[in-house]
């Protein structure tokens, strides 16, 4: 039996209308599908996300530029950059408790308060809660 294609349906969120010259790129568990041009070639101005672990249709938006494999492309990073500042709001207040102190354990009252430290991005895996980024460049003409 040759392979075939399944979509769970979802009420809120049509599937796209049929494209060409769009673009698309996966961001952990999600196909993004940037505009493109519909079967009479007129420009599709919206971007769909379709949940590959659901199979489903999740979000439709409008956005505002015509993209399309002519002038554009979409990419996405294996891993993400991870911000403590933002990401940490949203942890158990244990969360950043050093494992390992050098020497000799100062008193609790001596400890540099957690709110003022500088805490540095790095990269890391993507989340359901944190996915990639998409970076998109286009030569989109105003004229």
């Amino acid at each position: 039996m040759p392979p075939s294609w399944s979509i769970n349906e979802n009420p809120l969120v049509p599937p796209p209308k049929p494209r060409y010259a769009h673009l698309s790129s996966v961001s952990g568990d999600r196909l993004f599908i940037i505009g493109g041009q519909d079967l009479d070639s007129v420009w599709l101005d919206d971007v769909y996300i379709y949940d590959l672990s659901s199979r489903t249709w999740i979000l439709k938006r409008g956005y505002p530029r015509h993209c399309g494999t002519y002038r554009s492309v979409a990419v996405s990073a294996d891993l993400r950059v991870h911000l403590p500042q933002e990401e940490d709001r949203n942890v158990s207040p244990s969360h950043g408790t050093p494992l390992f102190r050098a020497g000799k354990s100062p008193a609790p009252s001596s400890l540099t308060p957690r709110d003022t430290l500088i805490h540095l991005p790095y990269s890391t895996q993507p989340t359901d809660d944190f996915p990639n980024e998409i970076f998109l460049y286009s030569n989109y003409n105003v004229s």
